[in-house]
């Protein structure tokens, strides 16, 4: 069977009679092997016009080039020197397939082949008798709608049939055609012939823009978007004690980021919080290149950044021990310790803004708890003199991955007594459109708008059968993306650490083969499962859970080890993986899970 280039045919957009030519060829077993079939080729550089188009150009092994022009018209008719199709003017289809012939000839000849390549041309009516005798054109020329008939739709035997006539006729012509009568030549035009011209006229192709341009484009893509959210921050300037409560992608890590410029600008000493340590690595060189940029004016502060660990260690008074977590038993006590802690420090940098993100986190464990009550005090002490503004965003609608989370209202009660004036974002502008409307799905929301519209980046879904089938998809999956992207766009995000589930993966299952895609080496695999290495160009930055890539984000997101489902818990985890994605998302299923999600697959 021939190769058709393209293989699949848009019987749509196409005349009947191309159709029936088209799979006429593809059903073909036994005349058409070793042929390549171009089917459309545009021809740009065409001798009589801006641009023309071959119906069907074939590659005949041992043989040479047909060009084909098809016309599917029941009535053809010539009058005073013009042709009909129907109703329809239309030149000679004969000029037609020649004109596109002589095209043909002459892209080869810039080829520069160290062979002789014949090239000749025939015109099918495919619906229409057609027994019309003519100066103009020769019989080989010609197929009709009756010989079709005869032999029972055997298009490649009518071809070849025809062909051989046409090097008969060109055979009997002296001067260039003479090598048609050196048995050599039929040698010499081999399949690797076709599919070097085959190449050369329509060869396959890829072009994208490199990762770099990538990751300028989006952040240039992001702050733009983000102008739009900046109406948050102007609108409430007069308020200094603000909770911004944004479905993921709505862009409030840079509105934080913003905020935080514009309060070192003011003269204030700015203390950017964090409970993911991730996140907070991330974040660093944002905020190194913003203190770069203030340092200048005369007035500005330093922003500062710190996990919340790493905070209440740095203001360790000398004379105290270490605040030890698992020691406490009370809260209220707790936040006091932790209080007259701070109090003791020498805070020589006296903070005036806090602004923390991903702030739904905190409440995940005691430090957290009792830091939120400790925040809220020194802020409401006149005396102090410390963190006279605080500015919270999270997401406490969608990403409650954590069990003992609270709403956004719950959470303003209990640790700021109503204090906080909460504001809402409902729009995306990190995901594509794809991306966005699945993100909806699983999340069970509705973004107010969707800024990416594009819907170019797809979501691809595949279902494992076990533990090595995930790391076959896996491969695949590397393999495709690699040639476009840099190793360290692609994050590998776990939704089940479970070491209980023998379908469960973990970074220790990666073979040689995967680590070298990877650009990893066995030093990268670190402990508790994880690679997180700031090598970002050569290696992969991140293979982690999705609880501790929370707030982050990457080109390419693989999330695998979906099973375990549970409708109650699994979509706000799932929701947080996939929002993670800025171009494209696969998704890798248990297959024993697909019924179950049937709906939230699009």
């Amino acid at each position: 069977m021939a190769i058709l280039i393209p293989n699949i045919l848009k019987e749509s957009s196409q005349s009947r009679g191309e159709t029936l030519i088209f799979n006429y060829f593809k059903k073909d077993q036994g005349f058409t092997k070793d042929w390549i079939i171009l089917h459309s080729l545009d021809i740009a550089q065409h001798r009589k016009k801006k641009r023309g188009e071959a119906d069907f150009i074939l590659l005949i092994t041992n043989k040479g080039i047909l060009c084909v022009e098809v016309k599917a018209y029941s009535q053809i008719s010539r009058k005073e020197g013009v042709w009909f199709f129907g109703e329809e003017k239309s030149e000679s289809p004969f000029d037609q397939v020649r004109d596109n012939s002589e095209a043909i000839i002459k892209q080869i000849r810039e080829l520069s082949l160290p062979y002789k390549t014949f090239v000749t041309n025939v015109v099918i009516f495919t619906h229409c008798p057609f027994k019309e005798k003519s100066i103009e054109w020769n019989d080989w020329e010609l197929i009709d709608y009756d010989e079709i008939k005869i032999n029972e739709g055997n298009i490649a035997k009518i071809v070849l049939k025809h062909f051989d006539e046409s090097i008969k006729h060109h055979q009997s012509k002296p001067g260039k055609y003479n090598y048609l009568n050196d048995k050599n030549y039929y040698d010499e035009f081999t399949k690797e012939s076709a599919v070097e011209i085959s190449n050369y006229f329509r060869k396959d192709f890829e072009c994208f823009v490199s990762p770099s341009d990538l990751t300028n484009d989006l952040d240039k893509e992001m702050k733009s978007f983000s102008n739009e959210q900046y109406r948050v921050i102007d609108a409430n300037e007069d308020n200094k004690l603000i909770l911004v409560d944004g479905y993921a992608g709505s862009g409030k890590t840079i509105l934080a980021l913003e905020l935080a410029r514009r309060k070192a600008l003011e003269g204030k000493n700015v203390l950017f919080l964090y409970f993911n340590r991730l996140i907070k690595n991330k974040i660093e060189d944002q905020i190194g290149l913003i203190n770069e940029t203030v340092k200048d004016d005369i007035n500005s502060k330093k922003i500062s950044i710190f996990t919340l660990y790493e905070f209440f260690s740095s203001f360790t008074p000398s004379t105290e021990q270490p605040i030890s977590i698992k020691s406490q038993s009370n809260s209220d006590s707790f936040s006091l310790l932790l209080l007259n802690h701070l109090m003791k420090s020498e805070l020589n940098n006296k903070y005036d803004v806090l602004i923390i993100d991903e702030v739904q986190d905190f409440p995940n464990d005691e430090l957290g708890k009792c830091s939120l009550d400790v925040f809220n005090q020194l802020n409401l002490d006149a005396n102090s003199n410390v963190l006279s503004e605080l500015y919270f965003f999270g997401d406490f609608r969608s990403q409650q991955v954590y069990f003992d989370q609270l709403s956004r209202n719950k959470f303003n009660e209990k640790y700021f007594d109503k204090r906080l004036h909460s504001l809402i974002l409902n729009e995306n502008c990190r995901n594509p459109l794809r991306i966005s409307r699945f993100a909806e799905l699983v999340g069970k929301i509705k973004y107010s708008k969707i800024f990416r519209e594009d819907n170019l980046h797809n979501v691809e879904k595949y279902f494992y059968k076990n533990k090595a089938d995930q790391i076959k998809i896996l491969k695949k999956i590397i393999q495709k993306y690699i040639t476009k992207f840099r190793p360290s766009d692609i994050a590998i995000l776990f939704y089940s650490n479970s070491n209980k589930n023998p379908k469960n993966i973990s970074v220790e299952d990666f073979d040689d083969e995967l680590v070298e895609l990877l650009g990893l080496k066995n030093s990268n695999i670190i402990k508790n499962g994880e690679v997180i290495n700031k090598n970002f160009k050569k290696t992969l930055g991140y293979a982690t859970s999705i609880r501790k890539f929370k707030g982050l984000e990457s080109k390419i997101c693989i999330i695998v080890n979906i099973g375990d489902f549970d409708p109650n818990k699994s979509p706000a985890i799932l929701y947080t993986g996939v929002t993670r994605a800025q171009y494209n998302l696969m998704l890798l299923f248990d297959e024993k899970d697909k019924d179950q999600w049937g709906k939230y697959l699009i």
